[in-house]
């Protein structure tokens, strides 16, 4: 595979959760930093998008636009074509084995799981970049569709894996897995 960069989405104001979802710890490990250390085994370079206090990251393009302004920050300090990870901060149950199979069925323009818009990993480049930025809708999503990207099958064991937490209540629920 070409180069990897590995963009974690940060951003956000955590308002459903009503705590910064970020610092959150499971088993003393911020949600951000476990998302670094997950990245970091992919031996790409990583990118953190959003303000993050104390971190070195890319502020997002525009304020309050969901995940769209952070992968629009970091396409654009992209300078060649690369295959582009999106990971979320906010998804703890993600493997290392989820994202590698990501990997060796990669194909461009970009893949993703069938029923989850993250993780997504797609060829970063000019043509990419284009309709990131004329999106109608500001939705990974459109964004998915506007790409092309191809939808992989999951196993429905593997489900929980993707869990996102946006509320108390997911918080809570995490709990439930052996964490």
């Amino acid at each position: 595979m070409s180069a990897l960069v590995v963009a974690i989405l940060a951003g956000g104001l955590s308002s459903r959760m009503g705590q910064d979802k970020r610092f959150l710890k499971i088993n003393g490990v911020s949600l951000l930093d476990k998302a670094i250390f997950l990245a970091k085994q992919l031996d790409g370079q990583v990118l953190i998008c959003g303000a993050v206090p104390g971190r070195v990251c890319l502020p997002d393009k525009t304020a309050q636009r969901g995940p769209i302004s952070g992968l629009l920050s970091a396409v654009h300090t992209i300078q060649k074509p690369v295959w582009l990870l999106v990971l979320p901060v906010d998804m703890p149950l993600l493997t290392l084995d989820l994202l590698k199979n990501l990997f060796t069925r990669a194909e461009k323009p970009g893949v993703a799981y069938q029923n989850y818009e993250l993780p997504l990993l797609f060829w970063c480049d000019k043509n990419a970049v284009s309709i990131l930025e004329r999106l109608e809708r500001w939705s990974v999503r459109a964004f998915l569709e506007a790409l092309g990207a191809k939808r992989l099958s999951l196993d429905t064991a593997l489900e929980s894996c993707f869990m996102n937490l946006n509320c108390p209540e997911d918080w809570e629920r995490l709990h439930e897995y052996s964490i």
